[in-house]
């Protein structure tokens, strides 16, 4: 009885160190990797084609950092901004163009400038013209065969309080000409991140293998018993 006793305890023990690992697992896939984005530096600014008059990405901003040659916005928190990623384009003709990260998960703060890395000049910039406490650029004039930096931001340094607490740091940033079937909130909501369904999936497929481990588990035990009560018939027959 002491030997089943312990047993018992040591499969509950794996059993929860193995629960506690899976939900570990699941909400470091839900919380994104934290890496910085590709875009993350100026240098490494995602590229728009120059002959597209609408663009919408996706991404996860948790990991983006603030580099020391990030230009000083007009817009947004008076002490500056963090989180920073760039895209980089040059229309091949002109349009009217409108910026907007509507469905964004945190308070964005975005700016269009002229120039180079490292040496900037702002053209326009906005805070909370989108959505909530999202920024959007409305009708801004791109002429063809200039080069355009565009920074988004999220409001504030790292570890100031903020207006609205971010409710994720994903980001949903579209460029649109004017007039042009925009994206709307409906559209950039469905772009749900991968990461929380792959924890979900984590978390699902962990439950039916041990469910599986835990009823052959079973299976095994019931088959000694039964060996073990064929064997003391078989000497008692003896």
């Amino acid at each position: 009885m002491t030997t089943k006793m312990t047993n018992r305890l040591r499969f509950l023990a794996v059993l929860a160190s193995f629960m506690i690992l899976l939900c570990a697992v699941g909400v470091v896939a839900a919380d994104g990797d934290g890496l910085p984005p590709s875009n993350d530096l100026c240098r490494n600014a995602t590229i728009i084609s120059g002959d597209a008059t609408t663009f919408a990405d996706t991404i996860d901003v948790s990991g983006a950092t603030s580099s020391a040659d990030d230009p000083v916005s007009a817009c947004g928190a008076a002490a500056g901004n963090s989180h920073t990623v760039w895209y980089q384009l040059e229309p091949t003709t002109d349009f009217e163009a409108v910026f907007d990260t509507s469905g964004s998960g945190y308070d964005t703060v975005i700016a269009v400038f002229d120039g180079s890395c490292g040496d900037f000049v702002e053209l326009v910039c906005d805070d909370d013209s989108g959505v909530g406490a999202t920024s959007m650029i409305d009708g801004y004039m791109l002429e063809s065969g200039q080069t355009y930096f565009v920074e988004i931001m999220k409001y504030g340094l790292d570890g100031s309080k903020e207006p609205v607490a971010p409710s994720s740091f994903v980001l949903h940033f579209s460029l649109n000409a004017q007039g042009a079937l925009a994206v709307t909130m409906a559209d950039t909501v469905v772009e749900a991140p991968v990461a929380p369904l792959i924890g979900t999936l984590l978390a699902l497929s962990g439950l039916v293998l041990l469910t599986l481990f835990v009823f052959k588990r079973e299976q095994m035990q019931a088959q000694l018993r039964r060996i073990r009560v064929r064997r003391h018939e078989r000497r008692s027959d003896v």
